[in-house]
């Protein structure tokens, strides 16, 4: 759980406003080949309080995103087994998430295609900075469209009479 000063930021300055509850944690999934981007950006989400969870593939990742809710997933586009995009596929089709491609892949068609098929679009080389916002500013879009769960209206019934409000 991220600590947070007296003020309600952290240490960047950052509120808890990606928190549905403030005991909350948010749970990302970072695929990322190559593990020194990989360390950097697990190392800064975890320092912020998110929890991740780490995979170098597309398998790797398929498996533990089918083992456990994400609240959003980093991918990038080029993976030693397959492409980001074939990847953000096969999970939508699964589960609904939110998705953030972090490549370095930044022509305008695959800047376009990711940002049709996710939610955001970063070209390397990142900002862990910028990146934290983003994640942030996703999933405060992200929640806001969930659609709220349903009121359950009461039934009064008296005398034989029955009244569904």
């Amino acid at each position: 759980m991220r600590k947070l000063r007296k003020n309600g930021r952290d240490s960047q300055g950052f509120g808890n406003s990606i928190f549905m509850q403030p005991n909350e944690t948010t749970r990302i999934l970072v695929v990322e080949d190559d593990p020194i981007v990989r360390r950097i950006v697990v190392s800064y989400l975890r320092a912020n309080g998110i929890e991740t969870i780490e995979s170098g593939d597309a398998a790797g990742a398929s498996a533990h995103f089918s083992a456990i809710p994400f609240d959003l997933v980093l991918v990038d586009v080029s993976l030693p087994d397959g492409s980001g995009f074939d990847l953000v596929d096969r999970m939508r089709r699964r589960r609904d998430c939110a998705f953030i491609y972090m490549t370095g892949l930044g022509s305008p068609e695959q800047r376009v295609r990711g940002l049709e098929n996710g939610d955001d679009y970063l070209v390397k080389p990142i900002e862990v900075r910028e990146l934290l916002a983003r994640i942030r500013a996703v999933l405060r879009r992200y929640r806001r469209a969930a659609p709220e769960p349903a009121a359950v209206a009461p039934i009064v019934e008296l005398s034989g009479w029955t009244l569904d409000f």
